[in-house]
């Protein structure tokens, strides 16, 4: 919430919110979420309490709710309008919500008793709670705290228009139901750089070409999406967008060919919800391939073995994240399962599953790190894969190598290591040395542990598989059940 409040400060004139019904400034906005704060803590509700969102989509109300929870200390549950009753009853008993914002801003019953601590959140208070559709049994929540939340905002600030960054001249189109962790990307894309959120009524973007048409008539310059959507709009329903990010399912390179343009950035990001919306992207061009990319800045990423060792070079492995951005499941039984312990370091949680990776060595002419460098190659058609993803190895000839790093007698082939925050040097884009003596400077050992923050501030390790990152174990960004990927 500090990020809103500054920008608040700094841009109290500019409308942070155009709805179908109405337009509200940043200042009005800050009034408003103070008075409906204010509305939770009457009621006892604070700190450590969860609270429904079941707000008409296209409104302002909706996000001054959601923003009025975050305000009181609370996390928010959110539930699409137009999601049947019974979806509603099942996510507010799984959370226990202490109350539900409703049409209008009404403030109905929940299924607990508020035990909150009125007052403004800790960087360790859950922000959000999202959970999976449920099409393969009852839906699971996935808590994001504060903290987590607040590195995604700065990291993806880092990342997009870094040399023309967002700003108030500029609009950020809320096209994705609440329901959905990328929803979280669209709000604070806007409300980090002082830009106007335009929300879209739900019967305009299930229409497709409809959106496309409105897009222009809004003036929208930034978008979240995903590709099958945006194949529908015709390239000059972009002409004033700057900023276009896919995820979701994989990226044709015929749509980026068709939709690049000088002055625009393309984006390409990846993410299962339990690593905070994004874990990856790559900045697109017309030239293939097509990567998930870099790390977000201050998440990693790695392809391992069964051990947890980083596998050789053109090896199936397991895609492992961690990071600031890990949360965890409401089931703490399933939490438990979900991030047990590795076999070669006992208490230390990871995320177990099957394998689909490849280890690869970047190049000179892909600057992507090697355990990130991911081919794309899932089907956006179809909300499972088969088959694990594989990624061609791609070997950078041993004389393009520093002396320092190339191959010596009687050494075993590298490994592919894990990825650091920001931008590598040159040699740690072409070599694997660098990232490795800096792994196991970092409490790495032998390759098994992740030594970094996680959720509560402690140095531990996290995994999540390529399968369960690529199709299963986590919220769908975008509606098609919980096995479709953001990227």
């Amino acid at each position: 919430m500090d990020i809103l409040q500054e920008t608040c400060q700094h841009h109290p004139e500019t409308v942070a919110i155009q709805g179908e019904d109405d337009e509200i400034t940043y200042q009005e906005l800050e009034e408003l979420v103070d008075i409906q704060a204010q509305r939770l803590w009457d009621r006892g509700i604070g700190r450590g309490d969860r609270v429904g969102i079941r707000v008409p989509s296209g409104t302002t109300d909706l996000y001054v709710a959601i923003l009025a929870t975050l305000a009181a200390g609370a996390a928010y549950v959110p539930v699409d309008a137009d999601d049947p009753d019974s979806r509603a009853q099942t996510v507010w008993s799984e959370a226990q919500v202490a109350a539900v914002f409703g049409p209008g801003l009404s403030l109905g019953a929940g299924t607990a008793e508020p035990q909150g601590d009125p007052g403004p959140p800790s960087s360790s208070d859950d922000a959000w709670i999202i959970f999976t559709s449920g099409s393969t049994g009852t839906p699971k929540g996935v808590a994001v705290s504060h903290r987590s939340a607040a590195a995604l905002v700065d990291a993806e600030a880092l990342m997009y228009l870094r040399h023309r960054p967002l700003g108030p001249e500029d609009r950020v189109m809320a096209g994705l139901s609440v329901a959905f962790d990328a929803s979280c990307e669209e709000m604070w894309l806007a409300w980090r750089h002082g830009a106007t959120l335009v929300a879209a009524a739900r019967e305009v973007v299930r229409s497709g070409e409809d959106l496309g048409r409105w897009i222009v008539q809004e003036r929208i310059t930034a978008v979240s999406t995903v590709p099958t959507l945006a194949s529908l709009w015709p390239s000059e329903s972009l002409s004033a967008v700057r900023l276009l990010i896919f995820g979701g399912e994989a990226c044709p390179m015929s749509l980026v060919q068709r939709l690049a343009h000088p002055g625009r950035e393309v984006w390409n990001t990846y993410g299962p919800t339990e690593t905070t919306v994004i874990a990856s992207g790559q900045l697109l061009s017309v030239e293939p391939p097509i990567r998930i990319g870099r790390p977000v800045p201050g998440w990693r990423l790695a392809v391992v073995d069964p051990d947890g060792v980083p596998v050789r070079w053109g090896d199936t492995g397991e895609l492992v994240i961690a990071g600031v951005g890990l949360g965890r499941y409401l089931d703490q039984a399933k939490d438990a399962e979900k991030f047990a312990p590795l076999p070669r370091e006992p208490g230390a949680p990871c995320h177990a599953g099957s394998a689909a990776g490849r280890g690869r060595q970047a190049c000179p002419a892909c600057p992507v790190s090697p355990a990130s460098c991911w081919e794309s190659g899932m089907n956006a058609t179809e909300p499972r894969i088969p088959a694990p993803i594989p990624i061609p190895a791609q070997q950078v000839p041993e004389g393009d190598l520093p002396p320092g790093d190339r191959p010596r007698p009687g050494r075993r082939p590298p490994r592919a290591a894990w990825t650091g925050e920001g931008e590598p040097t040159d040699s740690e884009q072409i070599t694997t040395s660098a990232p490795l003596r800096r792994r196991r400077r970092a409490g790495w050992g032998g390759g098994a542990v992740l030594n970094i923050p996680t959720r509560d501030g402690s140095r531990t390790r996290r995994r999540i598989t390529g399968v369960d990152a690529a199709r299963g174990g986590c919220a769908d960004r975008h509606g098609g059940g919980p096995h479709s990927p953001r990227g």
